[in-house]
């Protein structure tokens, strides 16, 4: 402030002495919204959509796939010729596979495991394809034979 201007604000304990004490008013017909639902209101108009759904996505994690050795890849490729040998031979041929599956938005992913009949082993695509026994459609999956950290041959039905 310059020198010699005053302050002139009123109080307001004088000003508004008749009402400053009496009790918060509540409404008669309805309850009172709680903090809760007040918040949701303004939630159309967060200027950050999306961000918590990118927050939880950014947290998840994914498993790193490993080399195999110079021994498991021998018998991985010994266990591929053995259920070749199967298919062309016309045995059905059961086998529980472990394989890497990237995930799609970031790096990483994750092995699963499943035992399903092959239906054929494609050498030229590289890609074994599997006789899906889930949900009797027949319906048939591709792995890719990069992907496959094990292979076991299950014993004939």
């Amino acid at each position: 402030m310059a020198e010699g201007a005053e302050k002139t604000e009123p109080d307001s304990r004088k000003e508004y002495g008749d009402i400053i004490d009496l009790p918060h008013w509540e409404p008669v017909t309805f309850t009172r919204m709680s903090m809760k639902q007040r918040a949701a209101q303004f939630a159309p108009f967060a200027a950050l959509t999306g961000y918590e759904e990118m927050v939880q996505e950014e947290a998840r994690e994914t498993g790193r796939r490993s080399d195999l050795s110079e021994e498991e890849t021998e018998e991985l490729n010994r266990q591929i010729l053995l259920a070749a040998r199967s298919l062309d031979q016309g045995a059905r041929t059961v086998c529980s596979i472990t394989f890497f599956v990237p995930d799609r938005l970031k790096d990483g992913g994750e092995y699963r495991t499943v035992t399903e009949a092959v239906h054929q082993i494609d050498a030229v695509r590289r890609k074994i394809v599997l006789e899906r026994k889930k949900k009797g459609s027949g319906a048939r999956e591709e792995i890719e034979l990069d992907q496959l950290i094990r292979m076991v041959l299950m014993p004939a039905d």
